[in-house]
């Protein structure tokens, strides 16, 4: 099992499978997230969707303080 900085590392390298799979471990807690702040299940996957491109954007900024759910979970809810 590889580390969440290892993953995260290969995310910006360019690495699909690396991206699929942190959006695997993220997506089922901020899709809760999201719907906590929804009316409705398809609202919250739009912003789930709209959560994870900003995330992948700006991924780089990411510092590594803390655990990427928690950075990743602060994006979610500003959407």
């Amino acid at each position: 099992m590889q580390t969440e900085s290892e993953i995260i590392t290969k995310v910006l390298k360019g690495d699909a499978a690396a991206q699929r799979q942190l959006y695997q471990i993220l997506a089922p807690s901020l899709f809760a997230t999201c719907l906590r702040y929804t009316k409705s299940k398809f609202e919250a996957e739009d912003f789930l969707q709209e959560a994870f491109i900003k995330i992948f954007s700006n991924l780089n900024s990411f510092r590594g303080d803390g655990p990427i759910l928690a950075w990743s979970r602060r994006i979610t809810v500003n959407i």
